[in-house]
């Protein structure tokens, strides 16, 4: 059985080599689908459930809490991540460029050990930055 569960958040982050307007600082109003596998409980207050989606949504919140209304930021651009850190801005520093395809594959593996705990399997990452356009990571393809 799969289940899905849909996270939103408003988040910044820049491209610092893209040649188009991505090189800007800019954000997104992202919806991220998380997808676990398992099977059905068969008793107790998960009865008929993979997870129930309320203890799904706190182990994903811990991690799209940090993300949430920051500007995500590669550590290598230091011009721009130094400035916010001056100005106390919320940033969120990490070492690749933050494009949806690597943050699809990087909240995956920080949810990996997470979900793990949970006694389910984390099947996918679905990181939508438009109402057109996501990068999904699934390892298993």
């Amino acid at each position: 059985m799969f289940v899905t569960k849909k996270f939103k958040f408003e988040m910044a982050h820049r491209l610092q080599n893209h040649e188009g307007l991505c090189f800007n600082i800019h954000g997104h109003s992202y919806v991220v689908d998380v997808t676990i596998e398992g099977l059905l409980e068969n008793e107790g207050p998960e009865k008929g459930m993979v997870m129930d989606f309320g203890n799904l949504k706190k182990i994903c919140n811990s991690l799209f809490d940090q993300v949430d209304h920051a500007l995500m930021v590669n550590v290598d651009d230091k011009a721009v991540a130094g400035f916010f850190k001056k100005q106390g801005f919320k940033l969120y520093e990490v070492e690749f460029e933050p494009t949806a395809e690597n943050m699809a594959e990087y909240f995956y593996n920080q949810l990996l050990p997470m979900i793990r705990d949970a006694k389910v399997t984390l099947t996918s990452v679905r990181v939508w930055e438009t109402t057109t356009s996501y990068a999904e990571y699934n390892p298993q393809v």
